[in-house]
């Protein structure tokens, strides 16, 4: 290809008028006095013809005569342009189509000659009506959101797709006695206990790599110094592609169910030392679920497999009773069937995995419903001191 050729491919008025036509947005060329020289395909993809345009003032151009007042506007504007010999930027409204009137941000620049005589306008506009209507939309949800969410009895809080906090409503800065603002971006992490903070990390960032909810429980310190315990909520806020464009969280104060838990775990810890110092193991049986549950060394106390009961429930337990005692222990279990005698206290021989029958007790209760059908039986088995076949009961 020799230079001739290459420059016919680039040529430039070629070039510039394939842009100027394939530009979505509106482009216009104007003269000096605002007379529509030139303009690209945007209009005609609007339905709107190009002989709609050439040779009017753009004020008489189908997107803007219906309107008198356009005339001085646009040629105040063009005189702004030209005396500043600068590009100069408008918000607009125009008339679309349809007749309906929407938004545009327009850019005039104008253009002169090597002597410095003005020449032409170049005139572009983008319709902004459906960002403007998205962005309203988005102000007015954060709005509704944001009185949501100074009326929650909760803390709450908002960041965006990366994390970085960009609201915490009045019950954070009352409880945490921050400044509005103060605890914006990721310094709201100061207020977390030093503890948890490095659990709360790994669960945050592991949230917003998978872009799915997440739940933590951390503490919070207060303005006096003392940290309480919250259950922190946080979910995505999915846009376009599914991809995460915010998140929405709130964290509530669960400190005295927190502590009551701890204290019942420390209890339960006590209460199952006790018992296994005691040889004693608690049990429970739903009679319309079928399911067992007990403390977890009920099997070593009463010498089967650990999945045993769970497994065959009180028909399980039945058959693993010594044969002599059976009778004793059906006759007793039945007694306490009826609403009247829900108690039972039995002793008897239990067939576990031992050389020989071990000696246990069991007492407990049945319950009922409102209709005095049985629902469950609870209740505890210790072991007996009996060993080749001597009954503990004599």
């Amino acid at each position: 290809m020799n230079q001739s050729q290459r420059s016919g491919a680039l040529d430039p008025a070629v070039l510039f008028r394939r842009v100027f036509d394939q530009r979505f947005q509106f482009m216009a060329v104007l003269d000096p006095s605002g007379i529509v020289l030139e303009v690209n395909g945007a209009p005609e993809r609007r339905g709107l013809a190009r002989s709609e345009f050439i040779g009017l003032h753009l004020a008489s151009t189908p997107n803007f005569r219906s309107d008198p007042n356009w005339l001085p506007t646009w040629n105040a504007r063009l005189a702004e342009a030209a005396e500043l010999r600068d590009a100069v930027a408008y918000e607009d409204v125009f008339t679309g189509p349809r007749g309906e009137t929407r938004s545009a941000d327009a850019v005039v620049t104008p253009v002169f000659t090597d002597e410095h005589h003005l020449e032409y306008f170049i005139v572009e506009a983008e319709d902004t009506t459906e960002r403007i209507q998205v962005e309203l939309a988005l102000r007015e949800s954060e709005r509704r959101f944001h009185d949501f969410a100074e009326s929650l009895p909760v803390m709450a809080w908002s960041t965006d797709a990366t994390g970085s906090c960009d609201y915490l409503n009045r019950r954070w800065l009352d409880y945490t006695g921050a400044a509005p603002g103060q605890h914006h971006g990721w310094s709201w992490l100061d207020a977390l206990h030093p503890e948890d903070r490095p659990k709360f990390a790994d669960v945050w960032m592991a949230a917003i790599a998978d872009g799915s909810p997440a739940t933590c429980e951390y503490r919070v310190r207060r303005y006096d110094g003392e940290y309480r315990w919250f259950d922190l909520r946080v979910v995505p806020v999915l846009g376009h592609e599914e991809q995460v464009t915010r998140w929405y969280g709130t964290a509530a104060d669960i400190h005295d169910a927190h502590e009551l838990r701890a204290s019942l775990a420390e209890r339960e810890a006590q209460l199952s030392a006790a018992l296994v110092a005691g040889s004693m193991a608690r049990f429970a049986y739903d009679l319309e679920s079928r399911r067992f549950t007990s403390d977890p060394f009920l099997s070593e106390l009463i010498q089967l497999p650990q999945d045993y009961l769970p497994r065959t429930g009180i028909e399980g337990w039945s058959e693993m009773v010594h044969p002599d005692d059976r009778a004793e222990w059906q006759q007793e279990m039945a007694r306490s069937f009826n609403p009247a005698t829900p108690d039972f206290s039995v002793t008897y021989r239990l067939l576990g995995s031992g050389p020989r029958p071990q000696w246990i007790g069991s007492r407990g209760r049945v319950e009922f419903d409102d209709k005095g059908k049985p629902r469950k039986i609870a209740g505890i088995v210790f072991a007996l001191p009996g060993a080749g076949g001597v009954d503990p009961r004599d």
